[in-house]
């Protein structure tokens, strides 16, 4: 094998694959990925008959893999552009960060039924997500987030109950969201945040208890949040802004810790005490609504909290001390600040502590989004 890779050396990657890379065929691995590769992915490809992992991921290549690569029935994992025919045995199919564009065809992955992983973010594709994809009942990774996709979220998304990570976020989807969304009991990843999806926030979405991060921000969502949301006792992180949500505020997931957004909704009122339990939460955002009355005095007793966004609202009143470690917003409303020495600051500057403190929620949202983003 390392006689192999050291006379692929030979060849000059720096802007094409070579025509003659299939003079090469007792290779089982080739990584092409993140090269700047462009152009056309040559024919004789095909004659890597004992190839097993094909990576041509984050490049600039155009066109499809041509139709000798159905030839190589040895084929596991494939990254690159999407090719009309594809060996069963492949169980990933990476092709996200190029430059592919047209519609997700279903008779690509007519034979595709061991795929696990299948991976086509940030692309072009447009179209629909074809229903066939509810058969391919292995999958754990579906990711198609940042396409152009359009239509509606296919009910046969129900079908795949071994689905870990559902990525759909930055396209153009519409319509509700199924209800049988709520039979993926595996799911710990659920994004199909900005894109033009409406009706409710399906009742059933409880049943998805291993949820750690939720996030349908950036939609058309009405109503109001299911009152068992609350069974969602794993998740992290929860996600529901700029959306046009209503009514009461439910109990919220006990170990939320992250991040909990409701901004640039239609909740009024009293910011409610069903918030008061969220001991471990480390960012709570409800901006843009229409909250009244008084800022209550158990934000300022969430131990974990370091940033409350309250701005533009129609809050009145004086603002509760909080510790210097919380960050607060509470701009564009009608708040007067305490004045005594342990009073907050909250129309000031932070001070360096608050700010170190808020540093190391960055960083520590950078790597939670580098792993489960």
């Amino acid at each position: 094998m390392l006689c192999q890779i050291d006379s692929l050396q030979s060849f000059d990657f720096s802007s094409v694959i070579p025509i003659n890379i299939g003079t090469y065929g007792n290779l089982t691995l080739i990584d092409l990925g993140v090269n700047k590769l462009t152009g056309l992915i040559p024919e004789s490809i095909g004659n890597l008959t004992r190839i097993e992992i094909l990576i041509l991921s984050s490049n600039q290549l155009t066109g499809a893999i041509p139709a000798s690569l159905s030839r190589i029935t040895t084929l596991q994992r494939l990254d690159g552009p999407i090719p009309e025919s594809i060996s069963p045995s492949l169980v990933r199919l990476g092709l996200g960060s190029n430059l592919l564009n047209g519609p997700i065809s279903s008779a690509t992955f007519e034979s595709l039924q061991n795929l696990i992983y299948l991976e086509l973010e940030s692309n072009s594709f447009t179209g629909m997500i074809p229903p066939e994809i509810g058969s391919y009942t292995n999958l754990t990774v579906l990711n198609l987030a940042h396409n152009k996709l359009d239509g509606t979220l296919p009910v046969e998304l129900g079908n795949l109950t071994n689905l870990e990570v559902l990525k759909l976020q930055l396209n153009k989807l519409g319509g509700e969201i199924p209800s049988q969304i709520g039979g993926l009991n595996m799911l710990s990843i659920l994004n199909i945040s900005w894109n033009s999806l409406n009706g409710t926030i399906p009742f059933s979405i409880s049943n998805c208890g291993r949820l750690l991060n939720l996030n349908l921000q950036g939609n058309g969502l009405t109503g109001s949040i299911p009152d068992n949301i609350s069974n969602l006792t794993s998740l992290l992180e929860l996600q529901l802004g700029e959306n046009k949500l209503e009514g009461r505020i439910p109990d919220m997931p006990p170990k939320l810790q992250i991040s909990l957004n409701l901004s640039t909704n239609l909740f009024e009122g009293l910011i409610p005490k069903t918030l008061s339990a969220l001991d471990r939460l480390g960012v709570l955002d409800l901006s843009n609504n229409k909250f009244s009355d008084e800022v209550p005095d158990f934000l300022a007793e969430l131990s974990s909290l370091t940033q409350l966004i309250l701005s533009d609202n129609q809050l009145s009143g004086v603002l509760p001390n909080f510790n210097q470690h919380v960050s607060v917003n509470a701009s564009r409303n009608d708040l007067t600040t305490d004045t005594s020495p342990e009073g907050p600051e909250s129309e000031l500057p932070p001070k360096k502590n608050s700010i170190a403190v808020t540093i190391a929620v960055g960083i520590a949202a950078f790597l939670y989004f580098f792993f489960f983003s």
